[in-house]
């Protein structure tokens, strides 16, 4: 169920204006704690930023913890990829180190950005992950 927030609204204004290229959506083996998650996340998006990002390189997550509030999981965006056809070598690297993935290329006309906010009200600041070039 999505909790329409002011700070959900925001973020999705705010991010409507950038040129996505990956809609990433990356589970867990397990149930790693919050910290181990966020750990995961930075060092996959370290790695795809350092071998496939251009000087134009960003990423928007946002962390969700599922119906029982310990299956953790991230949805997100990313852009600037200087080969954006490289998605199963990155879902390929995602399982070596953490789990389940999928990435799909992003369309601008659907809820993407809305379903990844979904979760985000104020608070929430702990869950959210992004680095944006403002050009």
């Amino acid at each position: 169920m999505r909790q329409n927030s002011a700070l959900a609204a925001g973020y999705e204004e705010w991010l409507r204006d950038f040129r996505w290229e990956w809609f990433c959506s990356l589970t867990y083996r397990g149930y790693p704690p919050s910290t181990k998650a966020m750990r995961t996340l930075k060092q996959w998006l370290a790695e795809l930023k350092v071998e496939n990002g251009s000087a134009g390189f960003g990423y928007f997550f946002a962390l969700e913890s599922g119906a029982s509030g310990e299956n953790f999981h991230w949805h997100g965006l990313t852009t600037g990829l200087r080969d954006t056809t490289e998605r199963l070598r990155w879902l390929q690297r995602w399982w070596e180190i953490a789990g389940e993935g999928q990435i799909a290329y992003f369309d601008a006309s659907g809820n993407g950005i809305g379903y990844m906010l979904k979760h985000v009200r104020p608070g929430f600041d702990d869950g959210i992950v992004f680095e944006l070039n403002p050009d």
